[in-house]
C-alpha cells in the first residue's frame, strides 16, 4: 500500500514538472497558451464552442509569422 501511494505522489509530481516545463518552454518561444485562450473564451462568448487546440495553434502562428509564404517576425 505505501508502495503504491509513494509511486502515486512520483507521478503527480513528475507530471506536474513536465506541464510547467512545457508552459515555460512556450512563454519562452512565444506561443500563446491555448488554456488561458479557453478561460477567456468561456468568459466573453460562452455560448459559441472554442477553437480546438489544433485550430489555436495555427492561428496564432500565422498571426506571429504570416502565412502563404509571407513570413514576418516582428
Amino acid at each position: 500500500m505505501i508502495n503504491k501511494i509513494a509511486f502515486n505522489r512520483i507521478k503527480d509530481c513528475m507530471y506536474n514538472i513536465y506541464r510547467n516545463s512545457e508552459i515555460f518552454s512556450h512563454l519562452l518561444v512565444g506561443l500563446p497558451s491555448y488554456e488561458k485562450y479557453l478561460e477567456y473564451h468561456q468568459r466573453v462568448y460562452p455560448h459559441s464552442k472554442p477553437k480546438s487546440r489544433k485550430s489555436f495553434f495555427l492561428d496564432s502562428q500565422n498571426k506571429k509569422y504570416g502565412c502563404n509564404g509571407n513570413k514576418r517576425c516582428c
